[in-house]
């Protein structure tokens, strides 16, 4: 069920009713609050996340959200990609997401979790986000790239796990471009940062989002995670410890990744069982295990440069547009490209 501001607003008042009841609990830090961990039946936004990690795909965002949950006074969620606002399982409630996922926040400063598909999908996104947060806030992350390095990546990422139809990258480009491509299949869009970002702004303040370079993150690493913890009111002083993840890779086997991605399978379904038994960060280290065990390193090919230089092209506006968002230089991205 949709939560509307009205219900809120309510939900607000009970938290103000039942603040002296759950002080304690909120004031435990995980690993010991799963001792009084429970099911709430209603809505705490000291409990929901205060920050999304919102995009963009193979920009990093695994990394990120992994050296987030470093800190001690930050509460990632144990999974990756909750999909929660981006998925219909957004029909189960706020009350469900935070029952599921964010039962053990409670007394951490910071609570977030990281989709990048949020960003992709930002038309559906912002307008539940808004509607769900109400007037409480909620604080937005992203991290870019290079669009052009950005939409090759993605195209072997998805090809080399067996979800990527076209046999090409040209091929799957204008299979989009003719509108052939749900958005679950989108690798185009993803790049369109500014467009994206804009869908945001007609809901959110700007001064709710922190913009992020890779490039930035991986040159100045302690530096960028300094800002990160201002915009997100924490200690600046942590020693984060670089984690590089999502790195190039290819699949062993496409019949066993075939297993791992079919929810139906008799395999996943004895999974799901047996991870509903184990401690939520113990399901989610043996479900990497498994999945990492049926990759491989993998260089991808040179870009046709051609095809390089239309989507630079294709692309020029969309960069120029991050630069005034930003207020940063980004013609790396455009080089000598001429957008007419």
């Amino acid at each position: 069920m949709e939560i509307s501001r009205n219900i809120c607003d309510r939900t607000k008042g009970q938290i103000k009713q039942n603040q002296g009841l759950y002080s304690e609990y909120n004031s435990f830090k995980y690993p010991f609050n799963f001792l009084l961990e429970k099911k709430m039946s209603f809505i705490d936004f000291n409990l929901l996340p205060n920050f999304l990690v919102i995009g963009s795909p193979r920009c990093g965002t695994s990394s990120l959200h992994n050296v987030l949950a470093q800190h001690p006074k930050i509460f990632a969620a144990k999974e990756k990609e909750l999909h929660f606002f981006d998925h219909d399982q957004y029909h189960n409630g706020m009350l469900w997401y935070q029952n599921r996922y964010f039962s053990r926040a409670g007394g951490y400063l910071a609570r977030g979790e990281t989709t990048p598909n949020y960003l992709t999908m930002a038309h559906l996104v912002a307008p539940r986000i808004n509607e769900s947060y109400g007037s409480e806030r909620i604080k937005f992350i992203a991290i870019f790239r290079d669009p052009v390095k950005r939409v090759y990546s993605h195209y072997w990422y998805r090809r080399n796990r067996a979800r990527e139809t076209a046999m090409t990258f040209n091929e799957a480009l204008e299979s989009e471009w003719r509108g052939e491509r749900d958005e679950l299949e989108s690798i185009y869009r993803a790049g369109c940062y500014a467009s994206l970002l804009k869908m945001f702004f007609k809901l959110f303040s700007r001064e709710n989002f922190h913009l992020m370079l890779m490039e930035d993150y991986l040159t100045r690493f302690h530096e960028s995670m300094n800002r990160v913890n201002h915009f997100l009111e924490l200690p600046e002083e942590f020693d984060y410890r670089p984690i590089h993840e999502n790195q190039a890779s290819a699949i062993k086997s496409a019949r066993f990744q075939h297993v791992l991605q079919k929810k139906d399978h008799l395999l996943n379904r004895i999974g799901r069982m047996i991870k509903r038994s184990l401690p939520e960060g113990l399901a989610e280290s043996l479900r990497s295990i498994i999945y990492q065990s049926n990759l491989t390193p993998y260089k991808a090919p040179e870009m046709d440069k051609v095809l390089e230089q239309l989507l630079r092209k294709k692309y020029f506006n969309e960069i120029k547009e991050l630069e005034e968002i930003m207020h940063r230089d980004l013609s790396t991205w455009y080089k000598e490209v001429n957008a007419n």
